[in-house]
């Protein structure tokens, strides 16, 4: 099997499926329209690193919009006991 492409100045790319993975992560809206849903060939441009830190970014957006419906869910429910 041969090695990951390594290109100047950027990191090497795990594998294909890692790649994928950040491609469709960056390019992906859910339902009610969290996300960045960039297109395929404007996320292909980044760098490896880029697209990594990118993505990390967006799962820590998620999470704390999840952690804020969560949060008025409860107290919508506590105020109508």
């Amino acid at each position: 099997m041969p090695a990951d492409p390594v290109y100047p100045g950027l990191l090497p790319i795990p594998s294909l499926a890692a790649y994928r993975q950040s491609l469709f992560h960056l390019t992906y809206i859910q339902h009610g329209g969290s996300g960045l849903g960039w297109n395929p060939e404007y996320v292909a441009a980044l760098d490896w690193s880029e697209m990594q830190w990118y993505c990390r970014r967006l799962e820590h957006e998620r999470q704390r919009e999840a952690k804020a419906i969560k949060g008025a869910s409860s107290t919508s429910t506590q105020s109508l006991e």
